[in-house]
């Protein structure tokens, strides 16, 4: 073990606690998974992510390596990668640490999901300055924006009720509006996505409005679908 690390073992897992009180903890019974593997913050989580250079490793070494052992020491190394051979890997990666999170909370993944489905049609202001440019006034002009998206939210799940209550045929669009969020929502919220089915939702905005004017004035004609 490392300089300074201490190694207990159990029925149930083994850790490895280190100088500084960090841990590394490696389940008994794992899925054979990195993520199944515990760092805590310290000099375990940076002895992870640690690298060593070649010349270290030479240096170590009791002998000197032939050429060919040390173009054996390498692999897959390359400038520019071709990105059809590159990103499959990668896909792949990422595919399996998301899986495995969303294994680990499905519940949490799916209310996750749903609040970023909302979220994609609501401005939203922070103080963050790598997710929302900041301006003068910025703070009251992202609250306006909050209530005035909100009101245009509303408005819209108004008119799909009134559209569906008066049996026009609304299927259709609310499939395309719909196809943002269920392609977005599980990945990633950015609303300028939201851009493309905008229109869509103003036809029930427009008929929400419409049908609230109407009532309002007391009368009772529709609108033929």
């Amino acid at each position: 073990p490392a300089a300074g690390a201490v190694v207990h073992t159990g029925p149930e897992l083994a850790r490895m606690t280190f100088a500084d009180g960090s841990t590394m903890t490696v389940p008994r019974v794992w899925s054979g998974r990195i993520t199944d593997v515990t760092f805590m913050p310290g000099v375990a989580s940076t002895l992870m992510i640690s690298r060593i250079s070649f010349r270290a490793i030479e240096a170590a070494t009791p002998r000197r390596l032939s050429f060919i052992e040390t173009c054996a020491q390498v692999s897959d190394l390359a400038v520019n990668h071709a990105f059809y051979r590159r990103e499959p890997h990668m896909m792949r990666r990422y595919s399996a640490l998301a899986f495995d999170n969303i294994r680990r909370d499905p519940i949490g993944f799916a209310l996750a999901s749903a609040y970023r489905a909302v979220r994609l049609f609501l401005i939203e202001g922070t103080s963050d300055q790598r997710t929302a440019q900041q301006f003068t006034g910025s703070r009251r002009i992202y609250a306006a924006g909050t209530g005035v998206s909100m009101i245009c939210l509303t408005l819209f799940a108004v008119g799909v009720v009134v559209g569906w209550r008066r049996g026009h045929r609304i299927g259709l669009p609310l499939l395309l509006i719909a196809y943002v969020p269920a392609t977005l929502a599980p990945v990633l919220t950015n609303m300028r996505y939201t851009v493309t089915v905008q229109p869509l939702m103003f036809v029930f905005i427009a008929l929400a409005i419409t049908a609230l004017t109407r009532s309002g004035r007391g009368s009772d004609v529709t609108t033929p679908g």
